[in-house]
C-alpha cells in the first residue's frame, strides 16, 4: 500500500470520497488510452504511476470507513437508549445507571445494536410496571463488553420474549442470558466480543 497523505484536504470521506475516487479512475482511463493510441505518457508514465497510488489509498480509506460501520460503542448506545426510555415511559420508573466507559467497541453494527439494546430496556421496563426501578450496568468482561439489567415485577413471560435477543446476540458471537428470581426480579445479560480493530 502507498503512504497515506496526513493532509485533511487529501484524505476525503463521504460524497468527496465518491468525487475523489471517480475523478482517479477516469485519470487512469485517460492515461490508458493514450497509450493504447501510441502515445508517450507525460512525465515518464508519472502520472499513471501518481494516479495508481491515489486510487490504492481510496480503496484502502474505503475499506476502513466500511471496516468501522461494523463496530459500536457500546456505553453510548446505552445512555441514549436509557435516556430515551425514560422519556417515552407511560409510567414513572426508576433508572439506576453505571457506565463503565472507554469500553472498546464492540462487533457490531450501530443501529443493530440499539435496536437490541432497546428491546431488552423495553423487557425489563414491561417487567417491574409502574413506580419500578430498573439497574443497568456495562463492564469489560476479558474479550466481551456486557450490558447487564435488573428489574423488579413479576417475571411473566420474560424469557420467552427474550428469545429474539437471544437469537441477535449470536449472530454477532455474543449471548444473550435471562435469570428471573421467586421474587419476580429479572436478571438480562447481553454480552458482545469486542472488534479487534478497536482494541
Amino acid at each position: 500500500m502507498s503512504p497515506r497523505d496526513d493532509n485533511p484536504s487529501k484524505n476525503p470521506s463521504g460524497d468527496d470520497l465518491d468525487d475523489a475516487l471517480l475523478d482517479c479512475l477516469a485519470q487512469i482511463r485517460r492515461e490508458l488510452q493514450a497509450a493504447s493510441r501510441g502515445e508517450e505518457l507525460g512525465d515518464d508514465g508519472d502520472g499513471l504511476v501518481d494516479a495508481a497510488a491515489s486510487l490504492d489509498a481510496l480503496v484502502d480509506r474505503i475499506v476502513q470507513d466500511a471496516c468501522a460501520v461494523e463496530h459500536a460503542d457500546l456505553d453510548a448506545i446505552v445512555d441514549r437508549c436509557a435516556k430515551d426510555l425514560v422519556h417515552s415511559a407511560k409510567a414513572p420508573i426508576s433508572v439506576r445507571q453505571s457506565l463503565m466507559g472507554r469500553l472498546p467497541k464492540v462487533a457490531c453494527k450501530p443501529d443493530e445494536l440499539a435496536h437490541a439494546v432497546r428491546r431488552a430496556l423495553e423487557l425489563c421496563v414491561g417487567n417491574t410496571g409502574h413506580g419500578g426501578e430498573i439497574e443497568i450496568r456495562t463492564k469489560n468482561d476479558g474479550d466481551n463488553a456486557v450490558l447487564e439489567l435488573r428489574s423488579s415485577g413479576s417475571g411473566a413471560h420474560v424469557v420467552d420474549r427474550a428469545l429474539t435477543l437471544r437469537a441477535f446476540a449470536a449472530t454477532c458471537g455474543g449471548r444473550c442470558k435471562v435469570e428471573t428470581e421467586r421474587t419476580g426480579t429479572v436478571r438480562l445479560t447481553l454480552a458482545f466480543p469486542f472488534a479487534t480493530a478497536s482494541r
